[in-house]
């Protein structure tokens, strides 16, 4: 049941990888095609959106 048909990327904060395949899957269920970057911890994340923002 796709609900959504805008392509997104998303940034899921989850240190517990049953709980990111539960997001995962119901992302997938809402979302056509979303491309999901997992990350463990908030300094992963601040380390990915710094590079990422620098690049723009």
């Amino acid at each position: 049941m796709v609900n959504y048909k805008k392509s997104y990327q998303i940034l899921v904060i989850e240190d517990n990888h049953g709980d990111f395949i539960l997001i995962e899957e119901y992302l997938e269920d809402m979302i056509s095609g979303p491309v999901l970057i997992r990350m463990e911890d908030f300094r992963e994340a601040k380390e990915i959106l710094t590079k990422k923002k620098n690049k723009i």
